[in-house]
């Protein structure tokens, strides 16, 4: 698996109604690079987070999101069964333009 946390994130005083502004970001960003999703989603193992999978129209792959609030943590995920070209070009650079975002640092967390 390759992965993005994006750390030291400006987020952690947010109210709930603000989590929503900010997945609503995260989803307007993804926009800009032609990503679409079906829908938002919660891990069962994160409790309270918001979960996307990302994918380029007409393409395999998929570039999973991450935002759990009540942990503020954010990160950007490509697991081995689902790496392409589109995905492994495109992680670092949104990483980096969601730790812009949310005045946070990217740190790159393992690669397999």
């Amino acid at each position: 698996m390759l992965a993005y946390d994006i750390t030291e994130l400006d987020l952690g005083k947010m109210e709930f109604h603000d989590e929503e502004l900010v997945c609503r970001k995260v989803e307007h960003i993804a926009h800009t690079y032609n990503l679409v999703f079906k829908q938002r989603m919660m891990l069962s193992t994160k409790q309270g987070s918001y979960h996307w999978h990302f994918k380029k129209p007409n393409h395999k792959g998929v570039l999973e999101v991450t935002y759990w609030p009540s942990k503020t943590q954010f990160c950007l995920e490509i697991h081995d069964n689902r790496r392409t070209d589109w995905n492994l070009n495109l992680i670092e650079e949104l990483a980096n333009v969601y730790a812009s975002c949310f005045s946070g640092r990217v740190k790159k967390r393992g690669v397999n």
